[in-house]
């Protein structure tokens, strides 16, 4: 049986998608001759740098190595695989254990060829340090625009982006100011919560208030001026 494997992460373009490696997987399977096909699909939003146990699709295609289920697995490319060499040593150890052929991109990954394992693992390197830059570069980008005073990700309830900047929300910081008075004045986190929805005031997701909602926006160091960024103010 062969294995198709489809990975998406967040920085992937659109000529990456789960459809079109979907495609081209079984396209290669009927070329081949494989008629029984099986599909692990990881989905959208999944790195490649992370480990295997985080990535249950693959770590079912190891273990269906292991039940002797699977005997080819086909990856677009080998970055689809990993981005992460621990991943690689452990995915193509177990491969070769196991007798299964891995193909990258329709050509067959030769584990007897000292060629193909070294470009592989060098392969493998290069997949790693490209993710690990790429994160780096997008910290200090976001690093750089918290200094600056302008918006990252989510923007905490109470406050707006205007032009891209950091703005107070008039009737979001109202609710936040009740909040804080009330807790202030020995209300609990849940009372203040079933107040609010009494109210029938909504969260910004139009969903009940929660005590530890309530909890988040108290301990949110935003609140008294102090914004933290990947743990620093």
């Amino acid at each position: 049986m062969l294995a198709i494997y489809t990975r998406l992460s967040r920085e992937d373009s659109d000529s990456t998608s789960i459809e079109n490696q979907l495609r081209e997987g079984k396209s290669f399977a009927k070329e081949n001759g494989f008629k029984n096909i099986e599909i692990y699909n990881e989905g959208q939003g999944v790195s490649g740098g992370a480990n295997i146990k985080d990535r249950p699709q693959l770590f079912k295609l190891l273990q269906d190595f292991r039940d002797n289920n699977i005997k080819a697995v086909w990856f677009r490319n080998q970055n689809r695989l990993e981005r992460n060499s621990t991943t690689w040593h452990i995915f193509t150890t177990d491969a070769k254990k196991f007798n299964v052929s891995i193909y990258f991109n329709d050509k067959l990954f030769d584990f007897e060829n000292p060629q193909d394992n070294l470009f592989g693992t060098i392969t493998s390197a290069l997949n790693q340090y490209q993710k690990d830059l790429q994160s780096a570069q997008t910290k200090r980008t976001l690093r750089d625009n918290a200094e600056e005073g302008k918006v990252w990700s989510v923007v905490a309830y109470g406050y707006k982006s205007d032009n891209g900047y950091l703005a107070i929300e008039e009737t979001e910081s109202k609710i936040v100011k009740e909040i804080f008075d009330l807790s202030l004045s020995g209300v609990g986190s849940d009372s203040i919560a079933k107040r609010l929805n009494e109210r029938k005031i909504k969260t910004r997701k139009h969903v009940l208030w929660r005590g530890a909602t309530i909890q988040h926006i108290l301990k949110n160091t935003m609140y008294k001026g102090d914004r933290k960024f990947s743990g620093k103010i």
